[in-house]
């Protein structure tokens, strides 16, 4: 059986650009580009940004202690993150227990 009317092909360049658009990467990359700026190493060392979903910056943390001890630290974190990237982008962020650059 012959197809008819078949579309054209799409340049997978569009496809990895749209799909790399639609998943946040780009501003998970830049936040991974100055979070050393942004934190103490040994924040540093405990956590790893892991993800931006409406907004909030999900960011890994090591331990139960250290995700009690970012939660004081937020509000500056957050102050200090949007004043490096120029932006709003990041309203908020979100800490969890998950794989840190400690773990890597």
């Amino acid at each position: 059986m012959v197809r008819k009317n078949l579309e054209k092909p799409v340049p997978i360049g569009d496809i990895l650009k749209q799909t790399l658009e639609s998943t946040n990467i780009q501003e998970v990359c830049d936040i991974w580009d100055v979070w050393n700026e942004i934190v103490e190493p040994e924040i540093a060392e405990n956590t790893r940004p892991y993800e931006v979903r409406r907004n909030v910056l999900v960011v890994n943390v090591s331990s139960a202690p250290w995700m009690q001890q970012l939660r004081f630290l937020k509000k500056d974190i957050l102050k200090h993150l949007q004043g490096v990237l120029g932006s709003k982008k990041i309203k908020d962020i979100r800490f969890q227990i998950g794989v840190t650059n400690k773990e890597r």
